[in-house]
């Protein structure tokens, strides 16, 4: 049974209403009417695919590793001459709960008889979705917009759109961004070989392209951890494949899907608003307080927004832990 978080009714506090003759100019800007109604969606946070390292006792081979895992790819990393390793990198997709790795593993843990270097989460992706109730496609942009621009932490300046391997581009102002948008673009953040990397876009096919029902289509904002910005999400996501007494913490997560908007009655000219967009709601890191950010009095939380990905990331957390799985 799928949970989801939702909105309710008037309580819902929606865009400030600042608005352009000419339409808003800048991505990142908020404040602006025009978004649809949290209500109208229904919420849903997934672990998209992980990334396991782990050491054998006995030599094998990344194809034999898979076939005996639910795994979507396996690396060798030590390979020698004919291939056989004892380390590997093992990619699982879509993940259904813990019980479903922690099986996993212990096959390869009795079959190689025992592992030479423990079961270590290398890289996590966590997505944020957000499903029309009514399949509207147009409200699917609206929020896949929203996703971005009001967005209150980037993990880099280094912002581009692309539609397939190879291809990037920048969006100088709104008009083309909103173009692109519509065209299927994403929006990445952060270097490729950063150890933080973030995305968003409206999700509308699965793996390999393939499209997906209708039903199935969300705005998706999503953040991948790797290295270091594994280590600084603390206890929550390490030891955990081994240790059964450590939770899933996935609201560990949740400044990545923080957001912020223009205080309502700020009003201000399309030059000032470009200027406002990214300052405003970014803010600058506080010296002071090592992680934390000091934003500009012209911004305020987006509560309802906010609650309900931390309520989406909270429920992933009991979904993970409770969901039972077999092989079979």
């Amino acid at each position: 049974m799928n949970h989801e978080n939702t909105a309710h009714g008037d309580s819902v506090r929606e865009s400030s209403g600042i608005s352009n003759a000419d339409g808003p100019i800048i991505a990142n800007a908020t404040g602006l009417s025009g978004f649809p109604r949290l209500d109208s969606f229904r919420y849903r946070a997934e672990v998209d695919y992980l990334e396991v390292r782990v050491g054998l006792n006995r030599a094998s081979n990344h194809d034999t590793v898979r076939r005996k895992t639910f795994a979507t790819y396996v690396k060798s990393l030590d390979a020698g001459p004919g291939g056989a390793a004892t380390q590997f990198r093992i990619r699982f997709d879509d993940p259904a709960s813990r019980e479903q790795l922690t099986r996993t593993l212990e096959i390869l843990r009795l079959h190689y008889g025992g592992f030479s270097l423990e079961p270590r989460l290398e890289k996590i992706e966590i997505a944020f979705d957000c499903y029309s109730r009514t399949q509207c496609k147009a409200d699917l942009k609206k929020m896949t917009e929203r996703l971005f621009r009001k967005g209150a932490e980037y993990c880099s300046g280094n912002i581009r759109m692309t539609r397939k391997f190879g291809e990037v581009e920048w969006a100088e102002n709104y008009p083309i961004f909103k173009a692109k948008l519509d065209q299927g673009f994403t929006i990445v953040v952060g270097d490729s070989d950063a150890n933080i990397a973030q995305r968003i876009y409206c999700k509308t096919t699965d793996q390999g392209g393939k499209p997906l029902p209708e039903d199935q289509h969300r705005a998706r904002r999503e953040v991948t951890l790797k290295g270091l910005a594994l280590d600084e999400a603390g206890t929550a996501f390490q030891s955990l494949l081994i240790d059964d007494s450590v939770p899933w913490k996935f609201e560990a997560l949740s400044k990545w899907f923080r957001f912020r908007e223009v205080k309502p009655g700020v009003a201000c000219t399309p030059l000032q608003r470009m200027a406002l967009g990214w300052q405003v709601l970014q803010g600058v890191r506080n010296p002071r307080r090592p992680g934390r950010r000091v934003y500009d009095r012209r911004s305020q939380a987006d509560t309802a927004l906010n609650e309900l990905a931390r309520d989406s990331l909270r429920e992933l957390s009991r979904r993970f832990s409770a969901t039972k799985w077999s092989r079979h």
